[in-house]
Order: structure tokens, then sequence, then C-alpha cells
């Protein structure tokens, strides 16, 4: 449904973050892939948990495709967890810390209540909705084929995290 738009050497801040290193747990609730990276001088981590509503049902992570098959019978929920370190202040460009993704084609976009959308492909519908937590807050954009989820334009302090996240969930 979304495709992660990834930079290149040549940018001088990535439009997602740069992760690099993937790492999988599993509880008895769920599972969780945790994901740290660096460019630069900056340092960013990403939690992503995966809530699933029947317990007995194994969702493995293909490492190849970074893809998690979903089978229509199953309500799954997942959350991101966001954040980028930067050591210094990045390029002006930079201010606004985002998670941007390409819609891919057959999939509908409509808006939902209070900030979020709802993606539908092949008549199964998820919901998309921008996180907060204390002391921060994460929008939602969507322009033509193209996503983003950030922390919107804010001061970046050297030495602060950054924080922004989202929730998607299946109906």
């Amino acid at each position: 449904m979304l495709a992660s738009l990834e930079g290149d050497s040549q940018q001088v801040w990535p439009p997602s973050p740069p992760l690099q290193d993937l790492d999988r747990h599993e509880f008895p609730d769920g599972a969780a892939v945790l994901a740290v990276g660096m460019a630069g001088t900056s340092h960013w981590s990403a939690s992503f948990s995966i809530q699933r509503r029947t317990r007995d049902l194994q969702l493995p992570v293909d490492p190849a495709q970074h893809s998690l098959p979903i089978p229509p019978s199953v309500n799954l929920e997942v959350l991101a967890d966001i954040a980028c370190f930067c050591k210094g202040l990045p390029p002006q460009s930079a201010m606004d810390m985002v998670s941007s993704y390409q819609i891919e084609p057959g999939v509908e976009v409509a808006d939902d209540e209070n900030g979020s959308i709802r993606l539908t492909l092949n008549a199964r519908s998820f919901r998309l909705a921008p996180l907060s937590g204390e002391g921060w807050t994460s929008r939602l954009e969507c322009a033509g084929s193209q996503m983003t989820i950030s922390a919107g334009k804010i001061e970046i302090q050297p030495g602060k995290p950054t924080r922004w996240g989202f929730r998607l969930s299946s109906h």
C-alpha cells in the first residue's frame, strides 16, 4: 500500500529515516521491529509494534522485501514511534523531520476523523492516524501520490530527540 521514499548520498537530508539495522522481537500479544540508522551527525531510531487480534497467527517479516503479509481475516494494529537525535543543526531544508511514502497504484485515499486518513485496497480498509506523546505531536499530510508523517516544522534542539509516529489499523 505504501512504499518508503528513500534518499541517496547526493541528498543533504533524507526524505525518510535512514534505518539500516533491523531487529525483530516476539511477544505474547504481538511482535516488534526495532531499527536504528545514521546519516551525517544524526542518529535515527524506530520501533514498530505489531498487535494482532488472533493470538495463534504467525506473521513473518520477509527481510528481503521488508513486507508483512496480512491475511484478509486478521485485524492488525501497527504503532510506529520514530525519533531523530541531531548532534548539530541540520540544513535549513531539513527542519521538517519526516517519514515519506509513495502511495501505491490502486490504493484509494480518503480523509478520516481527527487528522487521520483511510487507505483502501481490494476492499480491505486501513486507518492511518498520527501519534502524539508528552511534549511531541505528529502531522499527516497527503499530496497527490505521496504521503508524509512528520514532527512538523519545529525548532531542532541539538542533543534532544525529535519524535513522530503513527498508528495503522486494519478494519
